[in-house]
């Protein structure tokens, strides 16, 4: 199944691709995406790379799809890609965006960008936010915060989301929206 499914996407990527050809030094299938960029591949290792190398990613059996890469490529443009992974349901791709960040990238399974996440810290927050947590929460400790900014097609607003954990007690998350409201989100482990 899992070979059938790789000549699957083998045969739907040559078929995308206008401008196939083999790189016999290396024997790599090298197929053209745009003038600047190209896609390559040997077994099931895909690799994206640009004309400067600053979107290069290997694609393997639990990397986000070519389909995906290539979305990612029209979403973000060439921007330096450090990982990306593939589960049941969502596929990552983790960038560094033009401020430096190291960002995530959310698609389904379609390759339709979700949305981003990227870390924040506490002074990021609404005011009211801040000071609700200060109040409500006084004796948990920050652990991280991140700020999700879902895609427009997705009707939920962008929102942060900030882990808290105290000692003795399961760890918490809490939804800050835009207005600063926070709500209890789920426990974690």
């Amino acid at each position: 199944m899992k070979s059938s499914m790789f000549f699957l996407v083998v045969f739907m990527i040559l078929g995308l691709a206008a401008n196939a050809q083999t790189d016999a030094e290396s024997n790599k299938n090298v197929l053209a995406v745009n003038d600047k960029v190209k896609i390559s591949h040997v077994g099931d290792i895909f690799e994206v790379k640009s004309e400067n190398n600053t979107g290069s990613a290997k694609l393997g059996k639990n990397e986000a799809t070519y389909a995906t890469h290539k979305q990612f490529l029209s979403d973000f443009g060439q921007l330096k890609v450090t990982k990306s992974k593939r589960t049941n349901r969502l596929e990552v791709i983790t960038f560094i965006n033009k401020e430096g960040a190291a960002v995530n990238a959310y698609y389904d399974t379609d390759a339709q960008l979700i949305g981003t996440a990227t870390a924040k810290i506490f002074e990021n927050l609404p005011y009211n936010a801040r000071a609700t947590i200060t109040k409500k929460y006084a004796d948990y400790k920050i652990v991280e915060i991140i700020f999700f900014d879902y895609n427009l097609q997705f009707a939920d607003a962008d929102s942060y989301f900030v882990q808290l954990e105290k000692e003795n007690a399961k760890s918490i998350i809490v939804k800050v929206d835009q207005s600063g409201n926070v709500d209890f989100f789920k426990y974690i482990k």
